[in-house]
């Protein structure tokens, strides 16, 4: 931080957690999207604090790693509480229509080398379990389904995911990679394998460091001793990754 690190979240459920849904459709772009009256409810605060980095107080929104016409790097953040979770906001029948189009709209108008979404829950995970195997988080594959077809029609390099306490990347899908960074410091989840579809993946604090240039994207999973876990680089239009070597740490 003291060097001008500058921080961008998403939406988690624990922070909408006693956060009904607003009746409004479409649902708006800020707070107003929940009932911020509701006692609990502090989703005004969090969107409103400038060290969480919710630009315009948006709960959806785009950050460039530069201001030129052909960004290096542009990150697209949604709110994946009002997508098609288990258990969201959203009774049955309710789309969060407003968020989608513009996902779509932001993702054609990019002129940017490479895309990322990042989101809470992730479109594609291993199983997850919880303390004394009570707690499993599985994939949402309705948001997949919701998602799939634009992140490929527009180019999406790489969605970034949590809420399933461990780090796991997958094997590329219809050209784009998929990542659930969930080893921040609560309790560690179990993690199913499954041959073919987890590429890599543990049951560790960790966070997952990007290096981006014109040629390729490296992603390093360091962890709470600052070691490497898993690193590789793809290149543009790589229909599978190459690793680097075991404890490869990113160049300073």
């Amino acid at each position: 931080m003291s060097r001008g690190a500058r921080f961008h979240a998403a939406l988690g459920n624990h922070d909408v957690r006693r956060c009904p849904a607003a009746a409004s459709d479409p649902l708006p772009a800020d707070a107003s999207a929940y009932r911020t009256g509701e006692p609990g409810c502090d989703v005004e605060v969090q969107l409103g604090h400038s060290g969480f980095g919710y630009v315009g107080g948006r709960r959806y929104y785009t950050v460039s790693s530069d201001e030129g016409p052909v960004p290096l790097v542009q990150v697209f953040a949604l709110d994946s509480n009002t997508l098609r979770i288990k258990g969201g906001k959203l009774g049955s029948g309710r789309e969060d229509v407003a968020q989608i189009a513009w996902l779509e709209a932001a993702l054609a108008a990019s002129s940017a080398r490479w895309k990322i979404v990042m989101l809470h829950h992730p479109p594609e995970s291993p199983r997850g379990s919880g303390y004394l195997g009570f707690v499993h988080h599985e994939r949402e594959r309705g948001v997949g389904a919701q998602l799939e077809r634009i992140l490929k029609r527009y180019g999406v390099d790489v969605v970034f995911a949590g809420h399933n306490h461990f780090y796991a990347r997958m094997a590329p899908r219809d050209g784009v990679r998929y990542f659930v960074s969930g080893g921040g410091g609560r309790r560690l989840y179990g993690m199913s394998q499954s041959a073919g579809y987890l590429a890599a993946g543990g049951e560790f604090f960790h966070f997952v460091y990007v290096r981006a240039s014109e040629s390729r994207l490296e992603y390093y999973a360091i962890d709470s001793k600052g070691n490497s876990r898993d690193a590789g680089w793809f290149a543009k239009g790589d229909a599978t990754d190459t690793p680097l070597p075991p404890g490869t740490l990113p160049p300073r």
